[in-house]
């Protein structure tokens, strides 16, 4: 009911529903994937796809970097991450726990406003 009610004061006010973003796709792992990392099957991550300029790539987030974690919390599944990210608001920071080459990371960057599709002319 809460979401229901968020949505239609965002399209009323804004015309628009308001969503958070950092800018690249993430894909679950494999089993096969998450044993080669040693982590669980419900591990992580992987960026698959980034957006130059966005703000994941601006922090330096790349394709096959592992995301284990949002804001302290692990990261369960892509779906897990795109919900929580898209229920950020935007203008607020986010922190990232990860690896990038087999290299742990923890990175901090702002989330922006998922960018709306504009029609396209016929």
């Amino acid at each position: 009911m809460n979401l229901v009610r968020g949505v239609t004061e965002q399209i009323l006010s804004r015309g628009h529903v308001v969503r958070g973003w950092l800018g690249f796709m993430p894909q679950d792992l494999t089993p096969e994937q998450s044993a080669q990392l040693g982590i669980s099957a419900d591990g992580g991550v992987t960026v698959v796809n980034i957006l130059v300029k966005s703000p994941a790539f601006e922090a330096g987030v790349r394709p096959g970097d592992l995301i284990t974690g949002l804001n302290g919390e692990a990261v369960k599944s892509a779906q897990d991450l795109v919900s929580r990210v898209a229920a950020l608001k935007p203008g607020t920071s986010a922190e990232l726990d990860g690896r990038h080459g087999g290299q742990p990371f923890k990175i901090t960057l702002k989330v922006t406003e998922r960018p709306t599709r504009q029609a396209q002319p016929q």
